[in-house]
């Protein structure tokens, strides 16, 4: 979630959004930021095997409405924050741009749908200039 705010509005505004949701930036140092996606299958044990990807899709489609909803709700000021200047100012970025959002998030998980039927990574990349904030 945290790279689809931050190739929809800039790394700022996902730095921002790391503040004010708590939500966990993963780094891989020299790396960069990466999704979660990378660490799924760099698991190996969490990644699922062809017999399993049914139910990963399943539970992909199961809470992706939900999740969407809960994100541009979160992103429009309609919520509260673990750190509300942070938040005023991911909203003042985000709330003109939601419909951009929401078809990156929507892309970014049919994406990830395709990936797993194909046996392949739904790993999300960042270009070069967003891995980094």
């Amino acid at each position: 979630m945290p790279q689809v705010v931050a190739k929809v509005f800039g790394t700022e505004a996902a730095a921002y959004f790391h503040k004010a949701s708590g939500w966990m930036r993963i780094s891989e140092g020299m790396g960069g930021n990466v999704s979660a996606e990378h660490w799924l299958e760099r698991s190996g044990e969490l990644y699922p095997r062809e017999k399993e990807v049914q139910y990963y899709i399943a539970l992909i489609d199961t809470i992706h409405g939900f999740h969407k909803k809960e994100m541009l709700e979160f992103l429009s000021g309609n919520a509260t924050a673990l750190d509300m200047d942070a938040y005023k100012k991911l909203c003042d970025i985000s709330s003109s741009s939601l419909a951009d959002f929401e078809k990156e998030l929507d892309s970014a998980v049919e994406s990830a749908r395709q990936h797993f039927k194909e046996g392949e990574s739904p790993v999300y990349y960042l270009p070069q200039d967003l891995l980094y904030y």
